[in-house]
Parts: C-alpha cells; sequence; structure tokens
C-alpha cells in the first residue's frame, strides 16, 4: 500500500479506491485492516505519508515551499502549511531551517 501511495503522492486527486482497487481488497475490509495495522483512518495514514515526503525533502533539498506542497499532493500552499504544523508542530519554512542537512 505505501508503495501505491508513493508512486501518486504528487497526485492531489489520488483516492482511497485507488489504493484498495489496486490491492484487490473491498473497502471495509481494507479500512478495518489499515485502522488496526496504523492506528490511523486511511486519510490520516496517506497525509502522514505525504508530510513525511515533504520533511525529507525540506530536510535534504533546497525547494520552495509553494512548489513543495504541490510535489506532494496537497492543491494548497496555506493547507498544506496548517496541516504540516499541525503533524510537526512548526511550519515548513522553522523545519527546513532546524533541519537543514
Amino acid at each position: 500500500m505505501i508503495k501505491i501511495v508513493e508512486e501518486n503522492i504528487s497526485n492531489p486527486d489520488f483516492k482511497l479506491e485507488d489504493i484498495y482497487e489496486s490491492i484487490g481488497m473491498g473497502r471495509t475490509l481494507f479500512l478495518q485492516k489499515i485502522k488496526a495495522l496504523t492506528n490511523q483512518t486511511c486519510g490520516d495514514f496517506v497525509r502522514s505519508l505525504r508530510l513525511k515526503r515533504a520533511a525529507f525533502f525540506l530536510e535534504n533539498h533546497d525547494v520552495r515551499i509553494s512548489d513543495l506542497c504541490y510535489d506532494v499532493g496537497f492543491n494548497d500552499p496555506k493547507y498544506f502549511g496548517k496541516v504540516f504544523k499541525k503533524y510537526y508542530n512548526v511550519s515548513p519554512s522553522q523545519y527546513a531551517r532546524q533541519n537543514k542537512k
């Protein structure tokens, strides 16, 4: 499942249905398995993968945050910043300054 999400990480239209259909599972069973394995909803799990990818790029590359948000599948830089800050407790620009390698 992680591979499927990573292959589609920049696609903001990537949907839950795309994952469970690719795996060949039914929706209900898939959602139950994700919750059991990750203790997250599927949407939260996919969002966390996108945010982790964004953090990796902020640590290892010089990227504009407004471009990065689209690269990891967010449609709105302002929303991306809000979600990133909620997940990491710092803004993307602060994260980049504190964690640049």
